[in-house]
């Protein structure tokens, strides 16, 4: 569905490069660029240095540039994209940059594009890491979902060179492209399922699209569908469903690559579309609630790389698929459900869902014998009130766990921050009338949400991830398109990928 560039790795030198385009990169402040900036420079005569000096081209963060080369060089263009201070450069804003230039590339109709790797020299960065990080923003870039534009964009990019003079690099590079590939390719699968219309994205689809994934790279596939739940003892998934003509469903993957450090669980929140039920959100509020299964999305694209990349570790993938809408058959507030296990949960709001539907299916990884578990989930607007989009929400119960996915989250380039997930903490969700109650009392909604659904791993080690300020913006950035980000799919292939290597 999203337009799909072309990207290889070359050696040489980048002034040298026959392309529409080069990118190269600028740190704030610099006078006088060094490095393959000053190759280039140098190759036309100081334009980049005189537009220094006159104060056009400064190297802010994510500003971008494009200048003429009038035939000195190859290319017929060269893209400048700032870097911002170099004190504050890391991953996350060298794979924004890489995206920011390569969208300012084609902003300017042009068709190839050759690239340096952002902050692999002077920038300090780990070259692979590097390198990853530019590939992941090529892609992220030039993201567009157009499925449903009567006309087209015309002005796409259609390849990308990455090009390394340093031997030794290229084939740091090259070693870590299939992995880095498969990783941006599953982001921007994500990206498409999460921008899908709800009409066209229904607890059906995603049972589809599992289905699919299964028959491609040999999954084992179970679905637990409608009245089944009930039979299976999975009333709150079961309940937050009810109001829709599509039966809820749970759906399990289940990948056998070897033995790892154990069974990795990985569940995702599939609520295609979150009306709330009759707790009603506000017109405003549904707005982007195509966005509310955006958790069983990145858990379906880790199960896409995963399958190409076929690593030794057998994890599962668990989305709790349902439609919440208001209806004459949907639960109501004050009502009470049993999540498989036996504990009871009353419902005092309808619109705190996630925790249900996500509580039987944590329920479910423990009873089949899952030892680790992670949840990824569009969860908690309060989850955005305490880190905006800059940084999804991280708590758990077990530190190995927790550090694993904090690590695989800042090898990746993305923001995460742990919050305390104290004792009592429980206190908040007690309930009069059942076991716990679905909404908390005295703050802490993030974290009250969160544990919830905690309370269903028991003594297994979990971890939660809330990435409601992180996989929508609203909001076009000089980095990225408006709509779905793909965010933590990354992470979770990196998650999974260093549970294979026992890290």
């Amino acid at each position: 569905m999203a337009h799909r560039v072309k990207v290889s790795i070359s050696g040489g030198s980048i002034e040298k490069v026959a392309a529409d385009g080069i990118i190269v990169n600028l740190f704030e402040g610099v006078r006088v660029p060094g490095g393959a900036t000053g190759a280039v420079d140098e190759a036309l005569g100081g334009l980049l240095s005189d537009a220094i000096a006159m104060g056009e081209l400064k190297g802010t963060l994510y500003e971008t540039r494009v200048y003429p080369t009038f035939g000195r060089i190859p290319a017929k263009r060269v893209v400048v994209v700032g870097l911002g201070p170099s004190k504050e450069f890391n991953l996350l804003r060298a794979e924004r940059a890489s995206a920011a230039a390569v969208r300012a590339g084609a902003r300017a109709g042009l068709r190839t594009l050759a690239t340096i790797v952002h902050g692999a020299g002077i920038g300090g960065l780990d070259p692979q890491k590097a390198f990853a990080a530019t590939v992941r923003g090529i892609y992220k870039g030039l993201y567009r979902f157009d499925a449903y534009r009567s006309g087209k964009e015309e002005r796409q990019v259609e390849m990308v060179e990455v090009v390394e003079r340093n031997e030794e690099k290229r084939e740091l590079y090259r070693h870590i492209w299939p992995e880095t590939q498969a990783i941006a390719e599953a982001v921007a699968k994500v990206r498409d399922w999460v921008n899908t219309p709800p009409r066209d994205m229904t607890p059906e689809t995603l049972e589809a699209i599992a289905r699919n994934l299964a028959e491609t790279y040999g999954f084992s596939l179970e679905v637990i569908r409608g009245e089944e739940l009930l039979e299976r003892g999975m009333e709150a998934l079961y309940g937050v469903g009810k109001g829709s003509q599509y039966a809820p469903r749970l759906i399990r993957l289940s990948y056998r690559g070897g033995e790892g450090k154990g069974l990795l669980a990985l569940v995702g929140k599939g609520v295609t579309f979150d009306s709330g039920g009759l707790s009603l959100k506000t017109a405003q509020g549904m707005e982007t609630m195509k966005m509310d299964m955006a958790g069983a999305a990145a858990v379906l694209g880790a199960a896409q790389a995963v399958g190409e990349l076929k690593p030794k570790v057998s994890v599962e993938f668990l989305v709790a698929a349902v439609e919440n809408l208001p209806g004459s058959r949907s639960q109501k507030p004050g009502d009470i459900v049993r999540v498989q296990g036996g504990k009871t949960v009353e419902i005092l709001n309808t619109d705190a869902e996630g925790r249900l539907i996500l509580a039987d299916a944590v329920a479910y990884a423990r009873s089949f014998g899952a030892s680790h578990i992670v949840d990824v989930a569009t969860l908690t607007g309060a989850a955005v009130v305490a880190l905006g989009q800059e940084a999804s929400l991280l708590l758990g119960n077990d530190e190995e766990l927790l550090s694993a996915v904090e690590k695989a989250h800042e090898a990746q380039g993305e923001r995460i921050w742990r919050m305390p997930s104290w004792p009592e903490y429980r206190e908040y969700f007690k309930s009069s009338v059942a076991d716990i109650r679905n909404t908390g009392k005295g703050g802490a909604g993030a974290i009250v949400g969160g544990l919830i659904i905690g309370t269903f791993a028991e003594d297994r080690p979990w971890a939660h991830i809330d990435v409601a300020g992180t996989v929508f913006r609203e909001e076009e950035t000089p980095y990225s398109a408006p709509g779905a980000t793909g965010g933590t799919t990354a992470s979770l292939v990196q998650l999974v990928l260093d549970w294979a290597k026992g890290r």
